[in-house]
């Protein structure tokens, strides 16, 4: 399916085939091979690869495009099997079961799928909101407040049975494809364009249309975005912002040492859009932040070891124009 999953489409193979998604990969590699006790999204194994390709008349490039890896150098910066990894959710298996809420969704688009399936954007922490849809991502089950974890769909019931679809809660049977969707709320209606923009070209890549995204500039992104949402000591960036945009609803949470990828949802949304005003209007707003104590000015070029150089003038107060948005910018080049 467009953007699919490697995990949503191994797991779909396997009931297509009246199995359990664990007895179908037993009986074709046996327990030396053992593929549900990692994020297989992220560390799909190339002979895994290879097989399915084989097997099913896939392509190597569709085979390679349903894993996280194709944003290797896209949006992560070093891509590595261990450790968190910048804008992909964090997953936190336990054996065979995940204990973080890294798979999201989209209810609306599960309950337009002639078949369910799970995409590649919704791993991504920068992925918060269906653009298609205008509503919040969901990242766990809303009746038991279970992670999503589709391949454990059928434990406890015999084999060559039909299986129920991929929005079924593993755990209490709530189809997710009857979860309320809910709006997403704007802040500020030029941030709030500004990250639909970043976001869009996202979807896009992922769908394997032609889009070129720099790697320095959501890195970037990424960065402000966690000084949004980090509480050092007397400097609070995030409440600063959310006086700013009239955000009432703004509480932070102590996060300080738990990897952006981890937060929830909404949390994540709320950060971003905080971010997204900054970038905006960056030689304003960032000066404007450090003069009013919400962050130290050394914090922002702290730990960026090769920042846009606009970004670098800007806080060095070189640049006394607007910084306009890097994917505006981008696109104005195209054109």
């Amino acid at each position: 399916m467009e953007d699919e999953l490697l995990s949503s489409w191994l797991v779909r193979l396997a009931h297509g085939h009246g199995l359990k998604v664990q007895s179908f990969c037993n009986m074709l590699y046996g327990n030396s091979r053992q593929i549900w006790n990692r994020d297989i999204d992220r560390l799909a194994p190339q002979w895994l690869l290879d097989d399915l390709r084989l097997h099913t008349g896939a392509t190597q490039i569709q085979a390679q495009q349903t894993t996280l890896r194709i944003f290797d150098g896209v949006l992560v910066k070093h891509y590595r099997e261990a450790g968190p990894l910048q804008w992909i959710q964090l997953m936190q298996m336990y054996h065979r079961k995940r204990e973080g809420y890294g798979q999201q969704f989209c209810p609306l688009c599960l309950r337009e799928d002639k078949v369910p399936y799970f995409r590649k954007t919704w791993r991504l922490a920068i992925k918060t909101m269906c653009l298609k849809h205008n509503c919040m991502l969901i990242d766990r089950c809303p009746q038991c407040d279970s992670a999503v974890s589709y391949h454990r769909i059928g434990i406890g019931q015999p084999n060559h049975v039909e299986f129920d679809p991929l929005s079924t809660c593993h755990e209490c049977s709530f189809d997710l494809r009857t979860a309320s969707a809910k709006p997403v709320k704007v802040y500020d209606q030029e941030a709030f364009d500004w990250l639909r923009r970043v976001v869009s070209d996202i979807d896009d890549f992922s769908a394997g249309k032609s889009v070129t995204i720099d790697l320095k500039e959501v890195s970037l992104f990424h960065h402000i975005t966690a000084m949004v949402s980090k509480e050092r000591n007397r400097y609070h960036l995030g409440q600063h912002v959310a006086d700013m945009v009239g955000a009432d609803d703004y509480a932070p949470i102590n996060t300080n040492r738990v990897a952006l990828e981890s937060y929830p949802c909404h949390v994540r949304n709320q950060y971003m859009q905080f971010a997204a005003w900054l970038l905006v209007d960056p030689q304003v707003r960032l000066h404007q932040a450090c003069r009013s104590r919400a962050i130290r000015h050394n914090f922002l070029l702290r730990d960026m070891k090769d920042p846009p150089a606009w970004y670098e003038d800007c806080v060095n107060n070189r640049i006394a124009t607007r910084a306009r948005p890097f994917f505006e910018r981008r696109r104005q080049q195209k054109n």
